[in-house]
C-alpha cells in the first residue's frame, strides 16, 4: 500500500500470535494448549527473527510469554518485538531457552520434559506452512515442533515368568552420534554434537536425545556398548547379537509402514525390550505421534474485530474504504503498533487485529495511520475507542483533519482527493507532497470562492497531469504553492493551460512553477496561469518551467483580461517559451484592454521570449511592440541571469511584493530568486 510506504526502521510492534500445527507427520505439537504447561514449569520462551532476503539476524532472544488459552486449543503468544517497517520481510523463530545470535540453540539429552524437551516454532500460515512476514502483512501464527528425538524405553517379559519381571534396565548407546550435548541451528536446521563425553546411558522411561541425524538401526558396529538387566550384565556375545529393527507405524488402513530409527527433530519412538528369564530375546521399535497432552487438535483463530466509526463527512466505502489501520499506542515510554485489516459486514465496517492493547477502552493518546487501496491516506489521526462506536475518528470528505483554522494536507492521496473536490475551506500543506508513482490519476477541478490553499513553504514533487494545471479555474486564494518538478500535458488541444491554474479569477501569490507545460498548438499557455481574468491578480510568483507549443504564450500568464494596474506584479519568468507562438511575451502573451500599467516590476530571462535569436525584439506583452508596450507596463524588462540574481533586482521585487512577500536567493531551493514571506 505509493502509498507513502511505511518507512523501514525500528518501531516496536507488540506481537500476540497463536499456535497451530500441520497434521499428520508426527513431528509437530498436535494437541491443544500445550505451551501453558511448559510455562507453568518455568520454561522460558524467546523470539528471534532473521531478514528473509539477506539472512541477517534482525533481533534475538526477545522475551515471550504464553497467554490465555484461545478457542479450539490454541495458545496466545505475547511479545514486544520489532518489525521492519516497509516491505522488508522477516522470518520469525520462537524457541524455549536462549539461543546464540547466530541461531544456535543449546541441547542436552536427558529425561526431563521441561528441561530437555526443547521446542522450536516458526512463523507460518494457518495451515502450518512456514512463511515470511512484514509490517503490512504480519505473521499471525507460529507453528511449534519438538527439537529433540523422543524415545520411550519399555520392558516386556514372557508371560510365563511374569513374577520374574526385572526391576531395572540400564544400557548405553555406542553410536558416536548419540551424544549427550550439542546444538541445533534454528536458521539452518543443522544439529551438531559439541560436548559429547562418550557413550550415552539410557534407562526405562522417556528419553530426549540429540537430533544428530544418526541412523541407529544401521550401525556398523554394536548398537549398545552396555546392557544391564537387574544384576545381569550382557556379555560381548550378547551385545553383538542385539540389533534394532526398523520402526513400524500404523498406516491408518489396517497395515503398517516401516522406517529407519533416525535421530531427527520431533520424531517419537517406543523402544521395547522383550525379556525372558533375564535374557534379552528381542527388540521392537514403534514410531509414534508425539502428543504432549490429550485434548482436541481442532484449532481455530478469531481476530479482535472492533467496529470502525468515521465522522466528519468522509465516505468510508468503495474506493475510499479504509482497508488498513496501523494503530499506535504509547505505553511505558514506548509506542507500539497494531496492524488491522478491514472487513465490511452489511452497513458496518470492522477492523481485524491479531492483537490490541490491554484495556483499550481506557487507553489515551491513540493515533493511527489509515490506508485505502490507493495508498496512505493520513498519518497519526486521533483515535478514540468505546464499546458502542469501536475505533472512531473524524475526517472531512477528502480525508483531512482540521487543525486550528486550516485543514491539513500531508499525503499524496489527500492532495489528489482535495484537488479533485475542493470545498470552501482553508487548506495547508504540512510537508512536501511527492506524487511520484501515485496510483491515482491527478484530476484537477475548479478551486471555489472562499477557499485557500497555503503551500506553507512545502513543495509538490513529480507533478504529472493531463489536466490544464494544478486547478482548472481559481476563484479562491492559491498562496505559497510550489510545483517543484513535473509535466503538465493537457488532454485538450484548445483553451487555456497554466502551471498553477488554467483560469485565474482569484488571487495567486508567492507561487512557483517549475513543471514543463506541453500545450496543444491552439492553446493559450502561461507559466503561472493560462488567463488572468478581470477579477484576477498574480503577485510575487516565479516560473522556471518551459512551455512547448501553444499559439499564445507568456512567461507568467498566457492572456490577461484584467485592466487593473498591477494585475501582474513582482514576477519572474526564466523558462524557455515557444518561439513559434503567434503572440510571445516574456510576462504575458496577450493583452487587449485599455492602456493601464497592468504589469508592474516583472522580469524575464533574456532570450527566452525571442522569436528570432538574431533580433533583440523581446517584449513583456506578446501582442505589443517595443514602441507601445511601455503604455501597459511599469518596469518590465528582459535581464541576463546575473542581473536577475542581483541584489538590486531582488530588492525591487521585494518592494513591489508589498508588506507580505519578498524575494531571496536560496541556493538550496532554486538557482533563481524565490518568493518568501517577510518577517
Amino acid at each position: 500500500m505509493e502509498d507513502d510506504n511505511l518507512t523501514q526502521g525500528n518501531t516496536p510492534v507488540e506481537l500476540s500470535g497463536v499456535l497451530t500445527r500441520a497434521t499428520g507427520d508426527g513431528q509437530l505439537i498436535n494437541t491443544g494448549n500445550p505451551l501453558a504447561d511448559y510455562q507453568t514449569q518455568n520454561v522460558k520462551f524467546f523470539l528471534s527473527a532473521r531478514t528473509a532476503a539477506s539472512d541477517k539476524t534482525y533481533f534475538s532472544n526477545m522475551a515471550m510469554s504464553v497467554g490465555k488459552d484461545a478457542s479450539g486449543g490454541r495458545n496466545e503468544l505475547i511479545s514486544g518485538v520489532y518489525y521492519p517497517l516497509g516491505k522488508t520481510a522477516i522470518n520469525l523463530f520462537a524457541h524455549t531457552g536462549a539461543a546464540a545470535t547466530n541461531g544456535e540453540i543449546p541441547l542436552t539429552s536427558g529425561t526431563s520434559q521441561w528441561a530437555n524437551d526443547v521446542l522450536l516454532g516458526k512463523g507460518s500460515n494457518e495451515s502450518g506452512t512456514v512463511i515470511s512476514g512484514y509490517s503490512e502483512d504480519p505473521i499471525k501464527y507460529i507453528t511449534f515442533k519438538h527439537l529433540m528425538t523422543k524415545v520411550d524405553i519399555k520392558i516386556e517379559v514372557d508371560g510365563s515368568v511374569e513374577n520374574q519381571q526385572p526391576r531395572t534396565l540400564s544400557l548405553k548407546l555406542s553410536n558416536a552420534a548419540a551424544l549427550n550435548r550439542g546444538t541445533y541451528n534454528m536458521f539452518t536446521g543443522v544439529a551438531t554434537s559439541t560436548a559429547g563425553s562418550g557413550d550415552y546411558t539410557l534407562g526405562v522411561g522417556t528419553q530426549y536425545l540429540l537430533p544428530s541425524g544418526a541412523k541407529l538401526n544401521d550401525a556398523a558396529s554394536r548398537v549398545f556398548s552396555y546392557v544391564k538387566i537387574d544384576d545381569y550384565v550382557a556379555t560381548a556375545a550378547d551385545l553383538d547379537g542385539i540389533n534394532i529393527p526398523q520402526a513400524e507405524k500404523d498406516n491408518g488402513v489396517g497395515g503398517t509402514v516401516k522406517s529407519d530409527f533416525v535421530l531427527q527433530p520431533g520424531l517419537s519412538y517406543t523402544l521395547t525390550f522383550h525379556i525372558k528369564r533375564l535374557q534379552l530375546i528381542g527388540l521392537t521399535l514403534t514410531l509414534n505421534d508425539w502428543a504432549t497432552s490429550s485434548t482436541s487438535g481442532n484449532w481455530g483463530y478469531d481476530p479482535y474485530r472492533p467496529k470502525v466509526t468515521v465522522e466528519g463527512g468522509y465516505t468510508n466505502a468503495s474506493a475510499n474504504l479504509i482497508k488498513k489501520m496501523v494503530l499506535k499506542h504509547t505505553n511505558g515510554g514506548s509506542t507500539y503498533q497494531y496492524i488491522g485489516s478491514s472487513e465490511v459486514d452489511g452497513s458496518n465496517t470492522f477492523m481485524k487485529f491479531v492483537t490490541l492493547p490491554k484495556n483499550l477502552d481506557t487507553a489515551t493518546g491513540l493515533t493511527a495511520d489509515l490506508y485505502t487501496d490507493s495508498g496512505l491516506l493520513i498519518k497519526n489521526v486521533a483515535i478514540t475507542y468505546d464499546t458502542t462506536n469501536g475505533l472512531a475518528f473524524t475526517l472531512d470528505p477528502n480525508g483531512l483533519v482540521q487543525k486550528g483554522a486550516y485543514y491539513e494536507v500531508g499525503t499524496p492521496l489527500q492532495f489528489a482527493l482535495l484537488m479533485k473536490s475542493p470545498e470552501a475551506k482553508e487548506y495547508r500543506l504540512i510537508n512536501d507532497i511527492d506524487m511520484n508513482n501515485s496510483p491515482l490519476t491527478f484530476s484537477p477541478s475548479a478551486f471555489p470562492s472562499g477557499s485557500t490553499l497555503d503551500g506553507n513553504g512545502f513543495s509538490i514533487l513529480h507533478f504529472q497531469t493531463a489536466g490544464t494545471g494544478l486547478v482548472t479555474t481559481n476563484r479562491g486564494i492559491l498562496r505559497n504553492v510550489r510545483i517543484d518538478s513535473g509535466k503538465i500535458k493537457p488532454a485538450t488541444t484548445t483553451g487555456y493551460v497554466g502551471g498553477i491554474c488554467a483560469e485565474n479569477l482569484g488571487t495567486i501569490e508567492a507561487c512557483v512553477n517549475e513543471a514543463d507545460i506541453e500545450a496543444g498548438t491552439a492553446q493559450i499557455a502561461g507559466g503561472i496561469c493560462g488567463v488572468n481574468q478581470a477579477a484576477g491578480r498574480v503577485l510575487a510568483c516565479l516560473s522556471t518551467g518551459n512551455i512547448l507549443n501553444a499559439t499564445t504564450v507568456g512567461g507568467i500568464c498566457g492572456e490577461n483580461l484584467s485592466t487593473t494596474a498591477g494585475a501582474i506584479t513582482a514576477c519572474i519568468s526564466t523558462g524557455s517559451l515557444n518561439k513559434a507562438a503567434t503572440n510571445l511575451g516574456g510576462i504575458c502573451g496577450k493583452y487587449e484592454g485599455a492602456a493601464s500599467k497592468v504589469i508592474n516590476t516583472c522580469f524575464w530571462l533574456t532570450g527566452t521570449a525571442r522569436k528570432n535569436q538574431a533580433v533583440s525584439d523581446e517584449v513583456a506583452i506578446g501582442n505589443k511592440t517595443l514602441a507601445t508596450v511601455g503604455s501597459f507596463t511599469q518596469e518590465a524588462a528582459e535581464l541576463p541571469a546575473t542581473t536577475i540574481r542581483s541584489a538590486t533586482i531582488i530588492d525591487k521585487l521585494s518592494v513591489a511584493g508589498g508588506s507580505v512577500w519578498g524575494f531571496q536567493l536560496v541556493a538550496a531551493d532554486s538557482s533563481w530568486p524565490i518568493p518568501v514571506r517577510k518577517p
